[in-house]
C-alpha cells in the first residue's frame, strides 16, 4: 500500500484528535476518527480548556477552525487568587506567566457534532 493511500485512524474525538483529523483533511488525507463514548452525554465531558496563542491556537488555525473556536469559546480572567481559609481575605500572589489571548472552550462545546465549512469531524 503506498503511503499516499494509507488509512489513516486517529483515537480520540477530544480537541486534539478533531484538529488533527482536520488538518489531515485539509491535505487530501481520509480519516476516520474513533471515539469510545457513543454519544456526547454519555459522560460528563470534564473542565474547560484554555486554548493558549503560541500552542492550541496555532493548531486551530492550521485545521481552519480558529474562527470557530472564537465564535463558541470565552474570554477568561488569568489572575491567581489564594483565600485565607480563616479570614477569608485574598492573599498576595504570583501565578505563572500567562498570555491574555487565552479563550476557554468547554469540553462539551468541543464534542458536540457542528458542521464545519469544507466538511470534516
Amino acid at each position: 500500500m503506498k503511503s499516499a493511500h494509507a488509512r489513516i485512524a486517529v483515537v480520540g474525538a477530544g480537541l486534539g484528535g478533531l484538529a488533527l483529523a482536520r488538518v489531515l483533511q485539509l491535505h487530501g488525507r481520509s480519516v476516520t476518527v474513533f471515539e469510545h463514548d457513543a454519544a456526547t452525554g454519555v459522560r460528563p465531558q470534564g473542565g474547560s480548556l484554555d486554548i493558549h496563542g503560541g500552542t492550541g491556537q496555532v493548531a486551530l488555525r492550521a485545521a481552519g477552525l480558529l474562527d470557530r473556536l472564537r465564535a463558541l469559546s470565552r474570554p477568561e480572567d488569568q489572575v491567581w487568587r489564594v483565600v485565607d481559609p480563616v479570614t477569608a481575605t485574598t492573599l498576595p500572589v504570583s501565578g505563572p506567566e500567562h498570555d491574555d489571548d487565552s479563550p476557554e472552550i468547554d469540553r462539551g462545546t468541543v464534542s458536540r457534532r457542528r458542521p464545519v465549512p469544507g466538511g470534516g469531524p
